[in-house]
């Protein structure tokens, strides 16, 4: 749904050849790829907590 509006600066800034809406595009696409990348990888630690530590003698 909301998807294509991510990448509707970048369509315009490459059929436009408009530098600026292609690096603001690129740069929201990388922001949101971010989030997602540090939301999933707090979601894993949540689900599998670390196992309890070993002593070693």
């Amino acid at each position: 749904m909301g998807a294509s509006a991510l990448g509707t600066p970048i369509i315009i800034g490459l059929s436009g050849f408009n530098t600026a809406y292609i690096v603001q595009g690129a740069l929201l696409v990388a922001l949101a790829a971010i989030i997602v990348d540090r939301a999933f990888e707090r979601l894993t630690r949540w689900i599998q907590p670390t196992p309890p530590r070993t002593i070693k003698e």
